[in-house]
């Protein structure tokens, strides 16, 4: 469903416009098997292309109120208030965040899409209450608690959001990266407790609102990935019922030649809806008690743990990037990985510098203890802990000999 443009989308496009220079695939999606009776869990993967020294980190915020930034090169800093507490995914000391999710369970997570760069100049006759696109992310975390809350402010004319920032150090730094500082190219997905999903893009026809979004990645727009899963589904229905494999289309474009099983963004989506297809059609494939043999008692939960193998499928290895044919992928190494329960309030992430997963239980944070300020986690944070030692046994595991030993 089109929408009309509005100031806060343009802006919160824009959002991580540092990140966008260097961006060139992230992978979105949720998983929500209702027939399972699970609670939707969604993952994330941040896929840079190197060198990306930006000083990625997580931050962990209170409710409470913050400081902005300025909203226009002449604008005095702003403050603005927040009631719910949120983690998100930084870089450039926590200035800008590309992903996150709240106390309640809304996510929104921001992806590289080439081809809508646009700028939003503060207008000093426009709405009184301005932001400066670095403050959108945080706002929408820290004050909604569902995508269709989020969007009513978005797609609204109470504020006006500005891509006009001081020049330093502001502008400098994107131009620094080879982008022109008022011109961001990203769209972005919201999704939420309940299973809600949204996708927003800015295209030269108007900014596009898009419903039931479960996989976002890079370009084409959106509806491009509609159209080329659809033929894709169709073919693959073909082959099923001739009992032949998948072949492509006559003449196919490259993107569709490569169609499920690279890292294309084209590729990427296909391949993660059939993935999640099957995940919540599994029926029983993976036993609860061989999959998640913890469930129940506090050990991991069924849905995560399939989320944790399905985002498998869209993490890039590192050094891929620059390695298959020219013209035909250009993404970028996965610096980071997350995953969030969006019922339970928990946010984990990993990275290659501590692989093992990592979270923050946003539901149980005794957000008074903060002091109003916020947490610093680094990504490597106990890295000396990235694997489990088992070579100790415990004092209450069972050492009698299995049956096979015992009867030998």
């Amino acid at each position: 469903m089109a929408m009309r443009a509005t100031s806060p989308l343009a802006a919160l496009l824009l959002g991580a416009a540092l990140l966008a220079g260097q961006a060139h695939a992230c992978t979105v999606f949720l998983l929500n098997c209702s027939n399972l009776r699970w609670a939707p869990v969604s993952g994330r993967t941040n896929d840079f292309m190197p060198p990306a020294e930006v000083g990625w980190r997580m931050d962990v915020v209170p409710p409470g109120t913050h400081a902005g930034t300025p909203p226009c090169p002449t604008c005095k800093a702003t403050t603005f208030a927040t009631k719910y507490g949120y983690a998100g995914h930084t870089a450039l000391g926590g200035s800008i965040m590309n992903d996150g999710m709240n106390s309640e369970g809304l996510a929104a997570g921001l992806l590289w899409l080439e081809k809508t760069p646009f700028e939003i100049i503060f207008d000093p006759a426009g709405p009184k209450h301005a932001i400066a696109w670095l403050d959108v992310v945080p706002f929408l975390l820290g004050n909604f608690g569902t995508v269709q809350e989020a969007l009513a402010w978005l797609m609204g004319d109470e504020v006006q959001v500005t891509t006009s920032l001081p020049p330093a150090p502001y502008q400098k730094v994107l131009e620094g990266l080879g982008l022109r500082g008022t011109q961001i190219p990203l769209h972005l997905s919201l999704m939420d407790a309940a299973g809600s999903t949204a996708l927003v893009e800015f295209a030269p026809n108007g900014t596009q609102l898009y419903r039931d979004v479960p996989v976002v990645t890079n370009d084409p727009p959106y509806p491009e990935h509609e159209e080329w899963h659809a033929r894709w589904a169709e073919e693959v229905r073909a082959a099923m019922a001739a009992g032949r494999g998948v072949d492509i289309l006559p003449a196919p474009p490259a993107s569709y030649a490569y169609l499920p099983g690279s890292m294309e963004a084209m590729a990427r989506d296909v391949r993660m809806r059939m993935l999640l297809d099957a995940a919540c059609n599994a029926n029983g494939a993976y036993p609860e008690r061989e999959w998640a043999p913890g469930a129940g008692g506090g050990g991991i939960l069924p849905e995560t743990t399939t989320a944790m193998s399905v985002l498998r499928s869209v993490e890039i290895p590192w050094g891929a990037t620059g390695q298959s044919d020219p013209g035909t992928f250009s993404a970028g190494d996965t610096v980071s990985s997350i995953l969030r329960e969006h019922a339970t309030g928990r946010y984990y992430f990993r990275s290659p510098g501590n692989p093992r997963w990592q979270g923050i239980n946003l539901k149980a944070t005794n957000w008074a203890a903060y002091g109003g300020q916020r947490r610093v986690i680094e990504m490597a944070d106990n890295a000396a802990s990235w694997w489990g030692d088992l070579t100790q046994p415990r004092a209450d595991a069972c050492t009698k000999p299995g049956p096979a030993l015992a009867q030998a």
